[in-house]
């Protein structure tokens, strides 16, 4: 789902986005994960512990679903440059999906049980995650705006948060949302 790099820059920089825009960034509004959509992250988690086997599965399989919504998006966005007025509206349009689902999938992750002893480093990873969509939200406003800066800027902070992000989802041995 997340990609490396954050010296990107073009159509490169929304690739960048879509893969980057990982588990925490989405997943219901376009396609089949059979997981029940949830409250936003910030909530409070549903009553009763998960024990960490359960939790892994649950999230791991969220974040596949979204891995797998999110394909298309980069695919599509792989063909355009920002070269264009057009091409920019579309770019931007496919960043706003990625937003869209990255926040489907973040309700589902933080509507699961959590794991005694885990739930501080999964708050940090869903706070994370809402940075991440934060963060691809203001690279489709500068691809709206035509300014190259605030996409940098937008790309650089997405990067950082992919990063440390990755790590936390790995500290939890979740193995599909730190690949993403």
């Amino acid at each position: 789902m997340r990609a490396q790099g954050s010296s990107r820059t073009g159509i490169g920089a929304l690739a960048l986005a879509v893969a980057l825009a990982g588990c925490g960034s989405g997943a219901a509004a376009g396609g089949g994960s059979s997981v029940p959509a949830a409250p936003t992250p910030g909530t409070a988690a549903p009553a009763g512990p998960a024990t960490r086997t359960q939790f892994i599965s649950r999230a791991d399989a969220i974040c596949t679903a979204l891995a797998a919504q999110q394909a298309p998006l980069q695919q599509r966005s792989l063909g355009l440059s920002r070269e264009s007025p057009s091409a920019r509206k579309q770019l931007a349009a496919l960043s706003a999906q990625t937003v869209k689902l990255a926040l489907a999938a973040d309700a589902k992750l933080a509507a699961l049980p959590r794991p005694p002893g885990e739930a501080g480093t999964i708050e940090n990873l869903l706070s994370g995650y809402d940075q991440e969509a934060r963060d691809v939200s203001e690279l489709t406003q500068g691809l709206k705006d035509n300014e190259s800066s605030l996409e940098e800027t937008a790309v650089g902070s997405l990067n950082r948060a992919a990063t440390h992000d990755r790590s936390l989802a790995r500290q939890l041995g979740l193995s599909a949302c730190s690949s993403a």
